[in-house]
């Protein structure tokens, strides 16, 4: 039997004159089910204040209705004016977003993720986005074993860090693209040397 999920309505964010801050999107990562359950969650309760004119399925297939993950959310996404981006990796999820944003000429977006997850995420976001002037950040709850997930972050983290040292900041298509199969070769690299490593 499915879970049963409760989109709770929140007051929309307020910005200066209380005025309500629009957003063009909101971009949710992908990860494993009970994770991703978590941050569809969390976005959507985003979604349903009225703080976003679009919703970002970022890391699914395009036939993201036969997606588990997905299941209990389906009726509500349905209903929503909804992109999906297909990517496997946390750098591709950057890499995609950024090309979606520059075709839909979007200004504003919130990017939705964990709280162990999100360091990382602006890592690379800031380095595809340098000059973004609104570009949030959100971090959904932690899923289960979040200590272990912590530390597997911050090794991540500190992967990345090597992955993208050296590399120019996003500002056109093809620095872009240099951005992220720079950083995917480098990750083959290093997770050669780390399951090398592994094996002493």
């Amino acid at each position: 039997m499915l879970a049963s999920i409760t989109i709770k309505r929140k007051k929309p964010k307020m910005g200066k004159d209380n005025v309500i801050k629009k957003y063009d999107a909101i971009v949710v990562l992908s990860a494993d089910e009970e994770t991703t359950r978590l941050r569809i969650e969390k976005a959507l309760n985003l979604y349903f204040t009225g703080i976003a004119d679009h919703f970002v399925l970022n890391g699914f297939a395009p036939d993201w209705h036969n997606d588990s993950r997905l299941v209990p959310f389906r009726d509500k996404i349905e209903k929503i004016s909804v992109y999906v981006v297909h990517a496997r990796t946390t750098e591709e999820n950057a890499y995609q977003t950024k090309k979606l944003v520059e075709e839909q000429k979007w200004k504003k977006i919130i990017i939705v993720s964990s709280e162990t997850h999100i360091k990382r995420v602006k890592r690379l976001y800031h380095k595809f986005f340098p000059n973004y002037l609104d570009l949030e950040f959100v971090a959904a709850k932690e899923a289960a074993n979040r200590g272990k997930r912590a530390f597997r972050e911050w090794f991540a983290d500190l992967m990345t860090w090597l992955e993208l040292f050296g590399l120019p900041r996003g500002k056109d298509m093809e620095t872009d693209e240099k951005i992220f199969t720079t950083a995917e070769r480098r990750k083959s690299y290093l997770n050669k040397f780390n399951n090398l490593v592994k094996k002493f």
